[in-house]
């Protein structure tokens, strides 16, 4: 399984990251500037991974993960 990060987005704004943890840890490591620089690269990299889909299917695509985590609680 591929561990890559998902970028949430609202209106076409980036507005959170969600990453695995061990990325998370090593990230908290890093100077400011080299945060800055790899947060650079992954939001371009989620930009080309990520143009074939929609705000539309987006959208669905988290309802629909929504619904099933609210059903797991």
């Amino acid at each position: 399984m591929k561990k890559s990060p998902h970028i949430l987005t609202r209106k076409s704004r980036p507005e959170a990251v969600l990453l695995p943890y061990d990325e998370y840890l090593r990230l908290a490591a890093l100077s400011t500037s080299e945060i800055t620089e790899r947060f650079s690269k992954v939001i371009a990299r989620m930009q080309v991974v990520n143009a074939q889909y929609n705000d539309e299917e987006i959208e669905h695509d988290l309802r629909e993960a929504t619904k099933v985590v609210r059903k797991a609680k």
